[in-house]
C-alpha cells in the first residue's frame, strides 16, 4: 500500500511546490473497488487522505 504524506503522492516525492495540487486518477474495477463492487477500508483511507491534502481524485475505467 502506498503511504501518503504531505510530499508523496502515490509513492513519488513530489519535489515541487507543496502547495502544487495533484490530480490522482483510480481505476474503478479491480482496483478501487473489488470485483464485488466493495472497498477496502485501506482503499478508503488512502482516497480520503489525497483529497484531505487537497487534491483531486479521478475516477476512472476502461470497462466499455
Amino acid at each position: 500500500m502506498t503511504i501518503l504524506t504531505g510530499t508523496s503522492v502515490a509513492g513519488i516525492d513530489d519535489q515541487r511546490n507543496v502547495n502544487h495540487k495533484l490530480m490522482v486518477a483510480l481505476d474503478v474495477d479491480g482496483t478501487l473497488v473489488d470485483h464485488d463492487g466493495h472497498m477496502s477500508p485501506g482503499v478508503r483511507d488512502a482516497a480520503r487522505a489525497v483529497v484531505a491534502h487537497g487534491h483531486d481524485v479521478l475516477i476512472a475505467t476502461a470497462v466499455r
